[in-house]
């Protein structure tokens, strides 16, 4: 015959069953975090096609010497550049290219810098 109380079961203790809950919400929280993140920072086609049009005319720019601010609407979005004096520099110039959508939402930056030979 076999014994009266039968074997006790192994389990967990309560201390070490809510410490794996603690990691495992921890893993959880961090991937949430990341992919929330990832999905904010996307490049849309929208921005692609702005950042490609912010560089067309920087270089337009820098090939025709319009050294002047500006802007210029092209493709339903709006160019702008604004030039400055380099601090302590006469002969450089700091120019800030940046374009925006038809809410005036920013959608790319770029800045840079050229000799202005008055």
């Amino acid at each position: 015959m076999g014994p009266l109380i039968p074997n006790r079961y192994k389990a967990f203790s309560l201390p070490e069953t809510i410490v794996a809950l603690v990691i495992i919400l921890s893993v959880f929280m961090t991937a949430t975090m990341i992919l929330t993140g990832t999905g904010r920072t996307a490049l849309t086609p929208q921005k692609l096609k702005a950042g490609n049009l912010l560089r067309q005319f920087a270089q337009k720019t820098r090939e025709e010497r319009l050294f002047v601010t500006d802007s210029v609407q092209i493709e339903g979005f709006r160019l702008y550049r604004v030039v400055s004096p380099y601090p302590g520099y006469d002969s450089l110039l700091t120019i800030h290219y940046y374009i925006a959508d038809q809410n005036n939402k920013r959608l790319a930056d770029w800045r840079s810098l050229v000799r202005s030979d008055h």
